[in-house]
């Protein structure tokens, strides 16, 4: 065999092995975003958004941008999370997203009424 075929052979073993590594990495995170609304459907510029880890008990916060919208990267995607915003003192309802949501991107719209 010569060079050239052994190159090319050894890249697509390489491939072969590695993809499976890289989904499996894909599948282990998710992002988790979406807006905070108030009572008439408008954007709540300033929300404090809570994520918590129903395993660890950890919460994660987010301040809501100026077009209401919040931002979890990286979070596990093996995980039960709840999530919910405030804002002056109003509370949206308590939502969960299920390990079993497949998705690399979630999202979940709060409305605080």
């Amino acid at each position: 065999m010569n060079r050239r075929y052994r190159g090319a052979l050894l890249c697509l073993v390489l491939f072969v092995l590695v993809l499976p590594f890289a989904a499996a990495q894909a599948a282990t995170t998710r992002t988790i975003q979406g807006t905070v609304l108030g009572p008439n459907d408008q954007v709540l510029s300033g929300a404090i958004v809570y994520l918590k880890n129903t395993q660890s008990k950890d919460i994660l916060t987010y301040i809501t941008q100026s077009n209401g919208k919040y931002l979890f990267g990286y979070t596990p995607a093996n995980v039960d999370m709840q999530i919910w915003a405030a804002y002056k003192g109003r509370k949206s309802p308590v939502r969960t997203i299920s390990s079993f949501v497949t998705r690399s991107k979630v999202v979940v719209d709060l409305h605080i009424k």
